[in-house]
């Protein structure tokens, strides 16, 4: 009887751990996205300063990709489709936006979200910065 006790309480602790792990997983597959989608920035970047030929990113709430230049590398030349759930969301809901060889790009934000989780990219055409948004929510 004791043994069939132990057991129970062992099945309970283990499904309160197993559930209790969803949360940080979503949250950790938003941030995973963000880094890969700034990570994706910065070398679309570099590779517009040295072909010195505009680049396109374009993005839908589940996709984002490259496009515009020859001989893209292939990590940039096929689109990303995000994980089921995560959301993004670019700078007014363009949808596109030109990385510019001159650094004429402006500033743009785009924000990752899975339920109450988000992740902004800040990209200023050369650099990002990759942070949490407090709440859920912008500013």
């Amino acid at each position: 009887m004791e043994v069939l006790v132990v057991l129970v309480v062992v099945g309970i602790a283990s499904g309160a751990l197993v559930l209790g792990l969803g949360g940080v997983d979503r949250a950790t597959t938003v941030q995973i996205e963000a880094n890969r989608f700034a990570q994706s920035l910065r070398q679309a970047s570099d590779e517009v300063l040295v072909a010195g030929t505009p680049l396109t990113i374009v993005w839908s709430p589940s996709t984002y990709g490259f496009e515009g230049m020859e001989n893209l590398e292939e990590a940039l030349a096929r689109p990303h489709a995000l994980p089921a759930g995560i959301l993004l969301t670019g700078p007014e809901d363009l949808g596109s936006m030109v990385i510019d060889p001159d650094s004429a790009t402006p500033p743009a934000d785009f924000l990752f979200r899975k339920g109450s989780v988000a992740w902004i990219v800040q990209f200023d055409g050369l650099g990002t910065d990759v942070r949490p948004v407090s709440n859920g929510s912008e500013g």
